[in-house]
């Protein structure tokens, strides 16, 4: 009985392992490894990263700040923005040093429940309120730059 289980989940591992490789097979096989590049899961990420990289040089940002409602985005959009220095925004606010948010700062959200006051001009989570200026919008991306030390 153990022997027939253990063949059946075997299979049905095979099975599973096959449909991905077709899949993989459908999405990659005879295109360039340049475009293959491209084609990921989180092209959406990908493309924010490469709009942030613009907007760094065109301002001239030393740092940005990155901050999704998904952890792994977070994570994925950092890696997205090397060699820049970047990190999630969760994490520079867990740390002492980095409570200060220098001015000029970017601070880049994907698909982030961060709210924007126009009003006050500030950018608003639970526990931390920056004054920001908008720089970009669109597609879910939305780019802040700091104008003052965090309050």
């Amino acid at each position: 009985a153990l022997a027939a289980a253990w063949l059946a989940l075997d299979l049905r591992w095979l099975v599973d392992l096959d449909a991905k490789h077709r899949l993989t097979e459908t999405v990659y096989a005879g295109k360039p490894w340049a475009l293959r590049e491209t084609l990921q899961p989180d092209e959406a990420t990908i493309t924010a990263a490469l709009e942030v990289k613009k907007l760094v040089a065109e301002t001239k940002a030393s740092r940005v700040l990155v901050g999704s409602d998904s952890n792994y985005t977070t994570l994925r959009f950092t890696y997205f923005l090397l060699p820049l220095n970047a990190v999630g925004i969760d994490y520079a606010m867990s740390y002492a040093q980095a409570a200060e948010l220098p001015r000029g700062t970017l601070i880049a959200l994907l698909n982030s429940d961060w709210h924007f006051d126009a009003a006050s001009m500030s950018l608003q989570a639970p526990n931390a309120k920056y004054r920001v200026t908008p720089v970009f919008d669109k597609d879910g991306l939305r780019v802040y730059r700091s104008t003052e030390e965090r309050r």
